[in-house]
């Protein structure tokens, strides 16, 4: 499967918004089970 540079820009700035959710996720469970601790 050949896939052409913009669609691996896409999927690369996919990723990084991924990432940066799952960040703030963490640190939102983080925050969260230090109240209930």
């Amino acid at each position: 499967m050949i896939m052409s540079s913009e669609l691996m820009d896409f999927s690369d700035q996919i990723d990084e918004l991924f990432d940066q959710a799952t960040d703030e996720t963490d640190s939102f469970w983080e925050e969260l089970s230090n109240l209930f601790i």
